[in-house]
């Protein structure tokens, strides 16, 4: 028999977990996945076999992408889907608490970590308008079989019930424990019920329910509505079914299901009719109208339902059990490993724009509370991660000196900076080649003083302002008469100091004065991304810096994602074992991003090379040496990195970092991803690399000023 599909339609919600110690109080962040009843349950169903279709309503931010990204490795089939402009996707904060090995769970839609309301306020919603405009996809499906699964008794989704309803469509209804049917009059709710055949409840529910309908028994709820199948869950009890059959009605009663280890039982109830609808949809959806049901079947398939739901709980949230979305384990208990104490997430707040758990936005309504900040966070992580305020702070300045003037360069030029600068001279080499057709070269000072002819430009980037060597190619350039000299920095002094020509040379601000030291985040990012917008229309809007925003915020969790399969891995480490790192074309500035901040944190000396260079001796010495390879590319190299990785990552440990975009832009995707990795590095090693230790003495060479004779 084919497969019936099981279609459910509702807004996406983000599960975020924490632990509390019950010794001391103190709170834990343990992770996020996917939520949503409705979307448990389907995933569930997808899991045992089951043809799972999603219409999903979220907000038009980076949590909806992740809500559905995960729905879709589960095996749940985006059908439709609508993401609502300047509306928040909802998100629920669930806190484990474990008293002896009993986990008590409590759900809050209130941020502990900023304080912002993150499920109503603000928030997409299933709406009459939104039924509308899926009302045409629901439809076409309407030509085959269909189970129809909600989990609300709101008009909304019962108009979606009646309007759709017909002889193929079974329509299943999930209660759970709420109480939206006590808005209902007696006779509205009776109707409703008289259209849905199999219906799940909490047993606390149930007589309330019978009370608000005037009833005895649940055997006369069978008896006066179409209900075929009525559940009673009732957690560690176990279950109590009846059926409503051609041979009358049955009563089915079963004990619970035990877990090997209960670790958290959030999510049970929709791991249980996940797979019970799985099975459901084996069957002819006209026998089950008619009651031509076998009550030996329906008791198998209770059990098998109820030993599912039993491996659930033995995981943390309500997707633990599913594929490799497991947690840690801690100890035989089941307990998860504790993440970041709430009081480190609350600092590393400051700075942004947005909670860096939940991402809602800050406003004067949601405050973060400080009062038990006592935990000094890391300083690269906290520039990583302020780096979209920051940007946003250089945005509104960027008008303040003459950054389209870059426009109207004709190359050939040159473009000069060293360490985390030559990262920035690389891609605006590149940008300036693309973009104005003309060729800019990317070159270290000295090598700049050494090898550099007279030019129609040149290009000097420094955040300081005072990096010796880059003052001493300004008056190189200056003595060969290169025309048009631009100095990008974030040091605003460097305005009037004097070393540039009046009426002759250009200063451009990049307002990244407070990121300092030789691991510079900002001082890559500001003059990358000003650059960039300058020679785009985006320019002229003040909004721009959002479009920057949306591209952080992807690459932060396209990096957590490829990141966390390794770091759960005992072996893997960072410091002390041979690296490489691989890509190329418009992958280069990541690529010496990367290598540079290595470097510099200590984190090893990686080889560095182009992808398909790196063959022969290289490729064949890589291969049995446990290789910790960072795999830079763009869709027009994915045939190449697909082949590399493919025969490296047997033997080695592969992170791979991928644009979405060619060219300029999607060489500042992956600039923004290096930044990331470098923060989940720094993390697990647990060190601050934002400025590493400077001798006192060790750097004469690099002070070194006399460069010109």
């Amino acid at each position: 028999m084919i497969d019936v599909p099981l279609v459910a339609l509702g807004h996406l919600i983000r599960d975020i977990i924490y632990q509390k110690n019950d010794n001391d109080g103190q709170i834990y962040l343990v992770g996020h996945r996917g939520g949503g009843s409705i979307w448990n349950v389907l995933a569930n169903a997808a899991a045992n076999g089951s043809n799972a279709i999603a219409f999903c309503v979220g907000g038009e931010d980076n949590i909806a992408e992740l809500c559905l990204e995960e729905l879709r490795y589960l095996g749940v089939t985006i059908a439709g889907k609508k993401l609502l402009n300047r509306k928040a996707t909802r998100t629920i904060h669930e806190t484990l608490t474990y008293k002896g090995f009993r986990p008590i769970h409590k759900c809050s839609s209130v941020c502990p970590v900023c304080s912002s309301k993150t499920y109503n306020t603000g928030t997409a919603k299933l709406s009459p308008s939104i039924i509308d405009y899926f009302t045409p996809k629901l439809k076409k499906l309407f030509s085959q079989k269909l189970i129809i699964h909600i989990d609300n008794f709101n008009k909304t989704r019962l108009n979606v019930v009646s309007s759709l309803r017909n002889s193929n469509t079974l329509i299943t209804v999930d209660l759970g424990r709420l109480i939206s049917f006590f808005r209902m009059d007696e006779r509205e709710l009776l109707e409703n019920l008289k259209d849905i055949d199999i219906l799940f409840i909490n047993s606390i529910l149930i007589p309330k329910l019978l009370h608000k309908l005037g009833l005895a028994s649940e055997v006369d709820l069978l008896k006066c509505t179409s209900i075929r199948v009525l559940i009673s869950l009732r957690g560690e009890y176990g279950i109590r079914a009846w059926i409503n059959s051609d041979n009358g009605i049955k009563d089915i009663s079963q004990n619970a299901a035990k877990a090997k280890h209960l670790t958290d039982t959030s999510g049970a109830g929709d791991a249980f009719i996940g797979f019970f609808l799985s099975r459901i949809a084996l069957r002819s959806i006209n026998d089950i109208k008619q009651g031509r049901l076998c009550e030996s079947d329906i008791k198998d398939d209770l059990w098998k339902a109820q030993e599912w739901a039993a491996r659930k709980c033995e995981f943390v949230g309500a997707r633990g059990h599913l594929k490799d979305f497991k947690w840690d384990l801690e100890n035989t208990s089941g307990r998860s490993k504790c993440k970041k104490e709430l009081n480190e997430l609350r600092l590393q707040n400051e700075g942004l724009s947005k909670c860096c758990v939940c991402g809602s936005l800050f406003d004067d309504r949601s405050p973060i509370d400080r009062s038990r900040v006592s935990i000094n966070v890391l300083r690269f992580h906290g520039n990583v991660l302020s780096l979209p305020k920051s940007i946003e702070r250089s945005w509104s300045r960027r008008n303040n000196t003459a950054w389209p003037e870059m426009m109207e360069l004709n190359g050939p030029g040159y473009i000069i900076g060293t360490g985390g600068s030559f990262v920035a001279a690389s891609f605006i080499a590149q940008l300036i080649s693309s973009k104005n057709k003309c060729f800019a070269m990317p070159i270290k000072p000295f090598d700049f003083i050494r090898t550099g002819f007279q030019a129609p430009f040149a290009i000097f980037i420094s955040n300081s302002g005072k990096t010796p060597d880059i003052l001493s190619a300004i008056k190189y350039a200056q003595n060969i008469d290169i025309p048009k000299l631009i100095l990008i920095s974030g040091n605003k002094k460097m305005q009037d100091s004097g070393i540039l020509r009046d009426k002759k040379d250009v200063f451009l601000y990049t307002g990244a004065n407070e990121d300092r030291g030789f691991l510079s985040v900002l001082g890559v990012f500001s003059p990358c991304f000003l650059s960039w917008a300058a020679l785009n229309e985006i320019w002229s809007n003040d909004l721009g810096y959002r479009y920057f925003n949306d591209m952080y915020s992807k690459a932060e969790i396209k990096v957590n994602n490829n990141f966390y399969r390794y770091k759960r891995k005992i072996d893997f480490n960072i410091s002390g074992r041979k690296s490489i790192i691989l890509g190329g074309g418009f992958s280069w500035p990541s690529m010496l991003n990367i290598e540079s901040k290595m470097v510099e944190s200590n984190f090893g000396r990686p080889q560095i090379s182009e992808i398909k260079d790196y063959s022969h001796g290289r490729f064949v010495s890589s291969m049995d040496q446990n290789v910790l390879a960072i795999i830079c590319g763009m869709p027009d190299d994915k045939e190449y990195r697909n082949f590399l990785i493919e025969r490296l990552r047997n033997k080695n440990d592969v992170i791979e970092l991928e644009s979405e975009e060619c060219g300029p832009l999607g060489s500042l995707e992956l600039l923004l991803q290096a930044e990331h990795l470098m923060k989940c590095f720094a993390e697990k090693e647990d060190v601050d690399i934002s400025k590493p230790k400077v001798p006192r003495s060790g750097l004469e060479l690099y002070r070194y000023k006399n460069l010109l004779k």
